[in-house]
Formats: structure tokens, C-alpha cells, sequence
């Protein structure tokens, strides 16, 4: 057995691999699977949902305050001394009041001019409610994209790791094959030794290869929530595009993603907060009536119970005269400014992504008809060294190492694929597409 440090590290690796994943309860998943699991795991998604069940309701009660409110009070005290009246000539005492007073009063109130306050309200918790909605689509969307790029990358380590295994298989025949010329008298040792470094350097990408399998399935189970007791297979069937991506992708296509509507309707609420802010420049206007019970009430003479009812009009105007009100309206409009400035920078960082989906989205097609083409010919090559073995001319050991070599080739084409799959998710993505949430094809 070859005990060489390299070569020993290597197979320890792998041993380790193996044995980490043997006796473990595997899963298969297709993407939409894995996506789904994703949406109903993510912490971000839950909570966001909070805050926006939270804003329609903080809408709801906006949009109270159009009816009338009623106010009661009911107040109960004793004095240890009242007032009196005296009339001399008389000689008549009356008492004013009572000892014990009994009060309760029930006022109905409804706003008939506020100045905007009420309506801006209204308005600007429409559009925080509408906000929040949106960041729960976005979060959504951020959570679809975030797994389907995982579920890909996972499939792209796999193919990887079986690329890294046919090279490792074809190094090792190749050893055979110098081993063979050297007893043979056609190799010298620099040959062998040449041969035991190559297949040095695949045992070690191999190993490579299998420590980013790894990173991918832990990743992948993280985000979908499955536990470590669980191993992922991934079982989506990687088929080529059917015609050149970028000829699918719309340069001139504006983004849909939520983040966009979020920031219109976060801006949106920041200008009515100005109309909250300018009405109190404005005075208040309210119609009221009530009714009041009480012992003494109107007749502060006689200690009875008695009532009354009123109605009329209230009309409130506060100046403050250090300048608030026109700092508050200031401030909002800058807020709404912001807000602004926030869209139109994310609106230029989509672009930007789109562009670079769509030009990555071209290499990777390129990538993959060259492979696509590699892969034919090492096809046609295999056939013929088959004819060629099948006549004696060519060794079992070089036919093995043009298999291996076929192999190799058809993992890195089933990775060049996987590639154009990951260029057009990041697209998916940059657009705001539904098609985040869908399978592959």
C-alpha cells in the first residue's frame, strides 16, 4: 500500500466522506420541492409577515378615526366642608353643593375638520401596510433565489465530484499504462514518477470536489430546514437550453421585484406624513353632544339626582411658536426625498444585475455548446479506440483511460448546463420573475 503523505491525506479524506454520509436517511428533492421548504422555513418570511399583518391593522385603525368616539367618566368624592349662603334678613342658610358629589358624563365627538390629519393618516398607513406586503414578496423572493441557486450549486458540486472522479479513474490507468512500458522497457522512472504525481494532484482535487459537495448539501439543508440527519439528492433532470439564453432574456423589460414597489409606497407614505405635518398649521373642528347625571348636577341648591343633555361645536387651533410645525414638515419631505433617491438607486443596481445575468447568461451557453462540441468528439474517439482494441492495435489499459477521459467530458458538459441555469436564475432574479419559484424547465 502506497503510504506517501499526500496520497494518505487524500484517501483519508475521502474515507471520512464516505463514511459521514454511509447509514444516512436520505432525501430526494426536486427544486420546486427544495423552494418550498425554503419559503415555509425561512425566519425572515415569518416575521416579515408579522410586521405586515401589524400595518394592516395600524390601517385599520387609521381608518377609524372618520367615525365618532365616545367618551365616558364617572367621578365620586366627598368634601369635609362646602360653602354656604347666608341671607341675613331672612335668617336663611343655604348650603352650596354637596358633601358627597356622584358625577357621570357620556360625550360623543365626530371630527368634521382636521385639516388633512385624518385623511393623511389613512393614506400614509395604506402605503406602509402596502410596503410591508411588498417586503413579504421580496423576502420570499430573496428565499426562492437564495435555494435555487444552493439546489444548483449542490448539482454542480456532484458534477464535479463524478468529473473528478472519471480524471482521477483515467490518471490511474495512465500509471498502469506508463507501469507496464517500464517493464517493458519503453518508460524510464521519471516516467513513473511523473505518472504517481498526476495521480497525486487527482486524488487532492477529488478530495477538493468532495469537501465542496459537502458545503453545497449543508447549505442547501439549511436553508430548506431538513436536519443534519438527513442527506439531499438532488433528482432535477439536467437537460441543454433549448435555444441560446440570451435570445429568452428581455434587455428592455423593466424589473418587477417587490423591492421596487416597496420603496414607492414607503416614499408615497413619506409625503402624506407632509400633509400630517402641514395640517397643523390648521385648526380642528368637531361636532360633540353628551349627557350628564349626576348628584348635585345643574341644581348645586338641592342634593338630588339630576340631568342634562348638550350638544355643539368645538373648534381646536395650537400655534406653536418656536417653529416645530415647520421643522416636522421639512423633515418629512426630506424622508420623502429619501425615499426617492432609494428607488432610483435600486432601480440602476437592477439594471446592472440584469445586464450581467444576460452577458454571463452568453458565456455560459458558449461554454456549453464548446463542451457540448468536446464531448462529440471524445464520443467519436471512444468508438473508434473501441474498433482499434477490438483489432488488437490499441491496450485494455489506454481504452480505459479514453473511457474515463469520456466521462470526465460528459460531467463537465452536465456542468457547463448547470452553469447556464445559475446565469439565468440570477436574470430570474434581477427581473422580479415568478420563475424563481418554478423547475427548471
Amino acid at each position: 500500500m502506497d503510504l506517501r503523505p499526500g496520497k494518505l491525506v487524500a484517501a483519508v479524506f475521502v474515507a471520512c466522506v464516505l463514511a459521514m454520509t454511509a447509514g444516512v436517511e436520505g432525501r430526494d428533492l426536486k427544486i420546486t420541492e427544495a423552494i418550498d421548504l425554503a419559503l415555509e422555513h425561512d425566519y425572515g418570511i415569518k416575521s416579515a409577515m408579522s410586521d405586515s399583518d401589524a400595518a394592516r391593522l395600524e390601517y385599520a385603525a387609521a381608518r377609524a378615526g372618520r367615525f365618532p368616539s365616545l367618551s365616558l367618566e364617572a367621578r365620586s368624592s366627598r368634601k369635609d366642608e362646602i360653602p354656604s349662603l347666608e341671607l341675613e334678613p331672612l335668617g336663611i342658610t343655604k348650603e352650596i353643593g354637596s358633601e358627597e358629589i356622584h358625577q357621570a358624563d357620556a360625550t360623543l365627538s365626530l371630527p368634521l375638520f382636521t385639516g388633512g390629519r385624518i385623511s393623511g393618516a389613512i393614506r400614509a398607513s395604506r402605503e406602509t401596510s402596502l410596503a410591508e406586503a411588498s417586503r413579504v414578496r421580496a423576502k420570499r423572493m430573496g428565499t426562492a433565489y437564495g435555494c435555487r441557486r444552493a439546489y444548483l450549486e449542490m448539482l454542480l458540486a456532484e458534477a464535479l465530484v463524478r468529473s473528478a472522479e472519471a480524471s482521477l479513474s483515467r490518471l490511474e490507468a495512465i500509471g498502469r499504462d506508463v507501469g507496464e512500458l517500464h517493464e517493458s522497457g519503453m518508460a524510464d522512472s521519471i516516467d513513473i514518477f511523473e505518472a504517481g504525481i498526476a495521480a497525486e494532484r487527482g486524488r487532492q482535487a477529488l478530495a477538493e470536489k468532495l469537501a465542496m459537495r459537502e458545503i453545497a448539501e449543508a447549505n442547501l439543508k439549511t436553508l430548506t430546514g431538513l436536519t443534519e440527519s438527513e442527506s439531499v439528492r438532488p433528482i432535477d433532470n439536467v437537460v441543454p437550453p433549448d435555444k441560446p439564453l440570451d435570445d429568452a432574456l428581455d434587455r428592455s423589460m423593466q424589473s418587477a421585484r417587490p423591492e421596487i414597489d416597496q420603496l414607492a409606497h414607503m416614499a408615497r407614505a413619506a409625503e402624506h406624513a407632509v400633509t400630517i405635518a402641514t395640517a397643523d398649521n390648521l385648526p380642528s373642528l368637531a361636532a360633540f353632544g353628551g349627557y350628564s347625571i349626576g348628584m348635585p348636577n345643574q341644581d348645586l341648591f338641592n342634593n338630588e339626582w339630576n340631568d342634562y343633555m348638550m350638544v355643539g361645536v368645538s373648534i381646536t387651533w395650537d400655534f406653536n411658536l418656536a417653529g416645530a410645525t415647520v421643522r416636522t414638515r421639512s423633515a418629512a419631505r426630506e424622508r420623502a426625498r429619501s425615499a426617492r433617491i432609494m428607488q432610483d438607486d435600486l432601480l440602476e443596481r437592477l439594471a446592472l444585475q440584469r445586464e450581467i445575468a444576460i452577458e454571463s447568461a452568453q458565456r455560459s451557453y458558449a461554454t456549453m455548446e464548446h463542451t457540448g462540441h468536446q464531448l462529440e468528439l471524445a464520443r467519436r474517439r471512444f468508438a473508434l479506440a473501441e474498433e482499434r482494441q477490438g483489432a488488437g492495435l490499441l491496450s485494455v489499459n489506454r481504452l480505459i483511460e479514453m473511457e474515463d477521459d469520456l466521462k470526465s467530458l460528459e460531467e463537465q458538459y452536465r456542468a457547463s448546463i448547470i452553469d447556464c441555469y445559475l446565469a439565468e436564475t440570477d436574470y430570474f432574479y434581477s427581473m422580479g420573475s415568478t420563475r424563481i419559484y418554478g423547475g427548471l424547465r
